[in-house]
């Protein structure tokens, strides 16, 4: 791990820019990710075989946040990383599958998106007995999926439109009373003003208000951080990270 005199000057060299208390140190390797953090040897490999060699500046400092229990809201340029960043820690949270329905909930602007965290999600779970599901137009219908078929799952991929459709079903058709972490990804886009993505942040609120677990925590990560937006994600304790440019932006987290 590296020594507290050079977290610091570690991060600077990696522009990463954190505020807050009792900042967890970055890590410089998956190696040293693997010898303090005790990853299980599925992810391991999965990591191994997904050829991430060295973590990015988003990977070094996100990853141990959230394995510390901390809420994020991360800042970092599109290509960073950012998807493993969140997937990582959170199968390392969850340990085990349960049985107990959905503990992850990953909500993304658009369907593609979705299709891609969950592809990366399905890779990095390998071997791991974790179940994720993708929640898809075909498959958004009380018909095709319901409380009792969502007990075999473990996470959940979704855009806010399919899971609100879920949500508002008499009675619902997803329940989300486990869920341990809940992370927008792409929030910028979640969050943005203007009438035509108003729904948007109605549908984030009714999706906050379903993940009514106590434990509940939450991750907000994104491309771009405008002051609207963070605003409006006061439910979560932020955090930015990057390594551009656009990561510039002094990274906050409490």
């Amino acid at each position: 791990m590296i020594f507290f005199l050079q977290a610091n000057a570690f991060r600077n060299a990696h522009k990463i820019y954190v505020n807050g208390s009792d900042v967890p140190d970055a890590v410089a390797s998956f190696a040293d990710l693997y010898e303090h953090y005790n990853l299980p040897s599925y992810l391991r490999r999965n990591v191994a075989s997904a050829g991430y060699l060295k973590p990015t500046p988003i990977q070094m400092q996100a990853i141990p946040l959230m394995l510390h229990g901390r809420e994020v809201l991360a800042c970092a340029p599109t290509g960073s990383g950012k998807t493993a960043a969140f997937i990582i820690p959170i199968l390392v949270h969850l340990k085990e599958p349960a049985k107990v329905g959905f503990r992850a909930v990953i909500v993304s602007p658009t369907r593609e998106l979705a299709q891609q965290t969950y592809r990366e999600c399905s890779r990095l779970c390998v071997g791991s007995g974790f179940k994720v599901h993708v929640l898809t137009k075909a498959k958004a219908s009380a018909n095709s999926f319901g409380p009792s078929s969502s007990q075999r799952f473990d996470i959940l991929v979704t855009t806010p439109s399919r899971l609100v459709h879920m949500l508002s079903q008499e009675p619902p058709a997803i329940q989300l009373n486990s869920v341990e972490w809940l992370v927008l990804d792409e929030a910028d886009k979640l969050f943005e003003d203007g009438p035509s993505d108003s729904g948007f942040r109605n549908q984030v609120a009714q999706i906050y208000s379903a993940c009514d677990n106590p434990k509940v925590k939450h991750a907000l990560f994104s491309a771009t951080l405008g002051q609207g937006w963070r605003s409006s994600a006061t439910p979560t304790s932020p955090l930015q990270s990057g390594s551009s440019s656009a990561s510039r932006t002094q990274r906050r987290m409490q």
